[in-house]
C-alpha cells in the first residue's frame, strides 16, 4: 500500500516520503522510524531552542534549506537545515528571529504556520487569534477579527485565501491580510464542536 506523508512543506509529515511498498511494518518499532531517514536534533547548538516547537514549516531560500519554528512561549525560530559550503545535510543552526507579543499569544492548544499573502509573509495561528511577521521577524501584527478563544486554529490555504479554524466555524484572510469573515460557513457546525484539522480540495 501507499504510505501518506504530506509532503508539501508541512513539518508534520514522519520524516518520511511517498512510497508504492510491500511488506513494510511501520509498527514494528512504535515510535521509531524505521525507513529512509532518521530523525535528528535540529538545534546542534541545544540552546538557543529553550521550549517546545508546536509549529514548523520549511523554506527554501537561495538553495539553501531553512525551517521556520514556533515555541510554546511564542519564540519563532529560523533553523538553517544544510550547509551549502560543506554540503552538511544536518548543519541545524538556529536563530531567535522574534518573539511574538502582538495580542498576547498563548499555544495551550498548539499552533499552526503557514506561508501566505500578495507579500509572502509568516502566518502563525495560536489560542487568541492569528499573528502575522516577516521572514525576518520584524512588523509583526495581530490580524484583527471576532476569534474563538483557547481552541485549535489550524491554517489552510484554498483559492488565494488563508481559512482558519475557528472553533464552530471558519475564519477567512484574503491575500492583503485582511480578515473577511470570522463566521464564513452559514451555518457553522453543531455546538459543543472544534476544528481541528483542515484540508480543502
Amino acid at each position: 500500500g501507499s504510505m501518506v506523508p504530506q509532503i508539501n512543506g508541512d513539518m508534520n509529515s514522519g520524516n518520511s516520503y511517498w512510497l508504492d511498498v510491500f511488506g513494510y511494518d511501520p509498527f514494528t518499532k512504535p515510535g521509531n522510524l524505521t525507513w529512509n531517514e532518521t530523525q535528528v536534533q535540529i538545534d546542534s547548538a541545544g540552546s538557543v531552542i529553550t521550549d517546545l516547537v508546536v509549529a514548523a514549516k520549511t523554506r527554501v531560500e537561495s538553495g539553501t534549506l531553512y525551517v521556520y519554528a514556533i515555541g510554546h512561549t511564542g519564540r519563532l525560530y529560523k533553523i538553517q537545515v544544510n550547509d551549502t559550503t560543506t554540503y552538511n545535510s544536518n548543519y541545524d543552526n538556529p536563530v531567535l528571529l522574534a518573539t511574538l507579543t502582538a495580542g498576547s499569544p498563548t499555544f495551550t492548544r498548539g499552533g499552526f504556520m503557514d506561508f501566505f499573502g500578495a507579500t509572502e509573509r509568516i502566518y502563525i495561528s495560536h489560542d487568541k487569534g492569528l499573528t502575522r511577521i516577516n521572514f525576518d521577524g520584524t512588523s509583526e501584527t495581530a490580524l484583527t477579527g471576532t476569534w474563538t478563544q483557547t481552541v485549535p486554529k489550524p491554517l489552510q490555504q484554498f483559492l488565494g485565501k488563508l481559512y482558519i479554524g475557528n472553533g464552530t466555524n471558519i475564519a477567512e484572510v484574503d491575500s492583503t491580510a485582511t480578515v473577511t469573515s470570522s463566521t464564513k460557513l452559514s451555518p457553522g457546525f453543531p455546538v459543543n464542536t472544534q476544528i481541528r484539522d483542515m484540508k480543502l480540495t
